[in-house]
């Protein structure tokens, strides 16, 4: 495995490519938080998965360390990066 970014080497293997990672990352918490009474959710995933998403909040892709808590808000539609 190359070091990351790896882009779309995952595809060549039947994975996804990061920016389908991202959409789908996106996509799926922005349906989860948009449920009613689904105001507070823990959503538990790997670390090329949160680092996606968290490019995506914060335009910056800074790979968390294992095991790290990273808190988001979400207010209209838009997430936010609150704490890590």
């Amino acid at each position: 495995m190359p070091p990351q970014p790896w882009g779309d080497y995952p595809v060549a293997f039947g994975g996804e490519s990061e920016v389908q990672l991202q959409s789908r990352m996106v996509a799926a918490l922005s349906r989860i938080m948009a449920r009613p009474q689904h105001d507070c959710v823990l959503a538990v995933s790997h670390g090329s998965a949160c680092q996606e998403f968290l490019e995506y909040v914060t335009g910056e892709g800074e790979l968390p360390d294992n095991g790290a808590v990273l808190h988001f808000g979400y207010c209209d539609g838009a997430f936010s990066l609150l704490c890590w």
